[in-house]
């Protein structure tokens, strides 16, 4: 019911008749509901969003294993699944990122989700404040902020 939602769908519902002659009809439902019909597969077309929750490819790939609770679009290739899989198990960080990046070219192939936007974030920090931990996938770490003095 969020309004950002709203707006997104009826973009994208404008752009699907304006350029592919399709009529599509949107549903506005509170988020558990969309939630529940999400995992029941009651739906055609359904918005979803992920922020990843640790810094590594697999927090995104993981979601379309054909065994994962948060695969709501169904979406099964027993060839993702064995890379998925194989990923787990490699030692060899680069020969890993490989088998996830071959997942990931699968996927993208498949297309079983339409990437619309992602989340970015800017920051600033000034450069005699220390310590700051910046990580990729949620806000600032302050625990041990110091300032330097200015010369």
């Amino acid at each position: 019911t969020d309004e950002s939602h709203k707006r997104i769908s009826e973009a994208i519902q404008s752009m699907w008749k304006q350029n592919l002659g399709l009529n599509v009809s949107l549903e506005n439902a509170e988020f558990q509901v969309t939630l529940d019909r999400r995992q029941r597969g009651e739906f055609d077309v359904a918005r979803a969003g992920w922020v990843g929750d640790y810094a590594d490819p697999l927090t995104f790939l993981e979601i379309f294993a054909s065994y994962s609770d948060l695969n709501d679009s169904s979406y099964n290739n027993p060839e993702f699944d064995e890379l998925i899989a194989a990923s787990m198990q490699e030692v060899d960080s680069d020969a890993r990122l490989e088998i996830l990046k071959e997942a990931e070219t699968i996927l993208v192939r498949d297309m079983p989700m339409m990437p619309v936007y992602h989340y970015v974030k800017t920051m600033a920090k000034k450069p005699y404040v220390d310590n700051v931990i910046l990580p990729n996938n949620r806000y600032p770490i302050l625990y041990d902020v110091t300032l330097n003095t200015l010369e």
